[in-house]
């Protein structure tokens, strides 16, 4: 099961209880049977265009909300249709997104550089996607280690001071908690970056970014197993608190 597809699941639900609609009720009303409306909720079967048409005048859809749900069905029923539009699968996550876990054990993820430490890591100016707003609604908690705040290690110091200058505005924000790691710590070594992403919906999924390459998991064992990771990181952070001391000694 693809995770466009318990995303878009996730949005016919999320309407549904907003209209305060049951399965009976949205059955009437677009002319399905209650058993399609359940496992369309449930993302059990794939949404058809019809269907998704029923929802959409169900629920009065228009503008960007027709288009993004749109976007979700299509990747979520052209089989590589989420490798070949992945990053409109991700920035329809991103809009549905309540809360993010992010660990990043060699570099700053792109929301949390300086357009000078972008720059000086990849060769590019930094693209406006990855200056994307911290959005209300939204939070952010983000694991680091000292490797991914020094490095690269020829950063010119008006970059690192203005690097640490950003992250400490990114600690004190109220959509963004930095956590800080030791420099050796078992089980970071070596440790993909990944994230724990929770839907509005409370649906859970894992990114992972290998060699440019982004991955998405949705199954719950996969799930259980990163969020098991990120307890054993939390016990051992520097509690947020202590952001400035732990950015002070580099």
């Amino acid at each position: 099961m693809s995770v466009a597809r318990l995303a878009l699941a996730s949005v016919v639900r999320d309407e549904a209880a907003r209209f305060g609609y049951t399965c009976r009720s949205l059955a009437e009303l677009t002319g399905m049977s209650s058993a399609t409306v359940n496992r369309c909720m449930m993302g059990k079967r794939d949404i058809s265009e019809y269907e998704l048409g029923a929802f959409g005048a169900a629920f009065g859809w228009g503008g960007e909300t027709r288009d993004r749900v749109r976007r979700l069905w299509v990747t979520s029923v052209t089989g590589a249709g989420e490798v070949q539009h992945r990053d409109e699968v991700l920035a329809c996550l991103h809009a549905m997104t309540r809360e993010s876990v992010v660990v990043a054990p060699w570099v700053l993820p792109a929301r949390l550089r300086t357009s000078g430490y972008h720059c000086l890591l990849t060769g590019r100016l930094t693209r406006l996607e990855d200056r994307r707003p911290w959005e209300a609604g939204q939070h952010t908690t983000v694991y680091l280690t000292r490797q991914a705040v020094t490095m690269p290690s020829a950063l010119p110091a008006h970059q690192r001071a203005e690097q640490f200058a950003y992250l400490g505005t990114l600690a004190g924000s109220e959509h963004v908690r930095l956590r800080f790691l030791p420099g050796q710590i078992t089980g970071v070594h070596g440790l993909e970056p990944f994230e724990v992403v929770r839907l509005r919906n409370a649906t859970r999924y894992v990114r992972l970014d290998h060699h440019g390459v982004t991955t998405l998991l949705d199954n719950p064992g996969d799930v259980r197993a990163y969020r098991k990771v990120l307890d054993y990181l939390d016990s051992v952070a520097t509690p947020s608190s202590e952001w400035r001391n732990w950015l002070r000694e580099h």
